[in-house]
């Protein structure tokens, strides 16, 4: 895991406006680049690597300032395609709740240093339909919902087409109650649209246990937890963070502690209780993703495709086999449970078996 390992000391405080020197070599950089752009990190390499002589003048750190040019042009498009879409809503009276992405972006020492695809919003308790109906008036020709989960909205000529991931509440990330959340957020703006952020409590909390429940392979989620880490204010409430089940909030000092152990964040405002060092497989199992953080290779076609594509069953089979991170949040298992490969093979089976019904029902009436 040597190039995660050097990824990592890439990413040492790269959201900081004060960055701390990096020992690397430029045969290092040129193995480091890859991941730092296929991850979505670019901009932070060269941030990191900018203002050193021996490194910046490589063709790889090239190849992180041109990639990082163009996350900063994006960005800029996304905050108008973010106020088009907000300003939408807020026309129909819905003031959208906005996380991760752009909402996290405000705690690295310049935004566009975060990349980010799409828009997080939810809807108030109860206006999800509304909210849905809103967007769907603003696709482009030929869309439709049922091609994908989200829905893709186009924001005129001078901003293009931007992608909205519209929930009707963040369960799934192991949230509270979106009437909890929006009672608790607090109000906002996108340009001159309104919108509500999430209480910074719920904001930590959630950022932690999406990177958790995509298994970790994302290294600037990691960097999205230091980044909050470090910005902490003297009033934060742990214990709302943390919530009354233990066996999340075991995840979450795990992860706090893996941002310290691999980017340096550092714990200032962190508890000593929370100051436990995760089980030594938790951080391994982080390195292992980061030897191949591209998003792509999560993707397969559905199982119903498989019979007029066969010769993607194998990559179809290796994307169901979660990886401990993923494992120990769909089983909802304490961060120091030893029983990870057990429940590895039930979720697989669970895929497996669910994929199977699903390429029968496709593939009888083929026959």
């Amino acid at each position: 895991m040597r190039n995660a390992k050097r990824l990592a000391c890439f990413l040492d405080g790269s959201w900081r406006r004060d960055c701390p020197p990096l020992s690397l070599t430029p045969a290092e950089v040129a193995r480091v680049a890859p991941l730092l752009i296929g991850s979505g990190a670019a901009a932070l390499g060269w941030r990191r690597i900018k203002d050193t002589p021996a490194l910046k003048d490589c063709p790889e750190a090239q190849e992180l300032c041109q990639s990082g040019r163009i996350l900063a042009l994006e960005d800029a498009r996304l905050d108008g395609a973010l106020e088009f879409v907000a300003t939408r809503l807020n026309e129909v009276g819905i003031d959208p709740l906005i996380a991760k992405g752009w909402a996290v972006a405000h705690f690295y020492s310049s935004r566009y240093l975060r990349a980010y695809g799409d828009f997080d919003l939810c809807a108030p308790p109860g206006r999800y339909e509304l909210a849905h109906e809103t967007l769907m008036r603003l696709t482009p020709p030929g869309f439709s919902a049922a091609e994908a989960g989200d829905i893709l909205v186009d924001c005129g000529p001078d901003l293009g087409h931007c992608t909205v991931d519209l929930h009707k509440n963040f369960g799934a990330a192991h949230m509270p109650p979106i009437e909890t959340l929006h009672a608790r957020s607090t109000p906002a703006k996108a340009g001159s649209a309104d919108i509500r952020l999430l209480a910074f409590e719920d904001h930590l909390r959630f950022v932690v246990t999406h990177l958790l429940v995509h298994g970790a392979w994302r290294p600037s989620g990691l960097c999205d937890v230091a980044a909050m880490v470090e910005a902490i204010p003297p009033d934060f409430d742990w214990a709302l963070c943390l919530g009354d089940d233990e066996v999340v909030a075991g995840w979450i000092g795990a992860t706090i502690m893996v941002a310290h152990r691999l980017l340096g964040c550092r714990l200032d405002t962190v508890p000593s209780a929370l100051r436990v060092d995760p089980p030594a497989w938790f951080e391994r199992a982080v390195l292992r993703e980061w030897e191949a953080p591209y998003a792509g290779r999560f993707r397969s076609i559905a199982a119903s495709g498989l019979a007029k594509h066969p010769g993607q069953f194998l990559h179809w089979l290796r994307v169901r086999w979660s990886n401990p991170v993923e494992t120990l949040i769909e089983a909802r298992l304490p961060v120091n449970s030893p029983r990870r490969l057990a429940n590895q093979s039930a979720i697989f089976a669970r895929r497996l078996a669910k994929g199977s019904i699903e390429y029968l029902s496709s593939a009888l009436p083929m026959r």
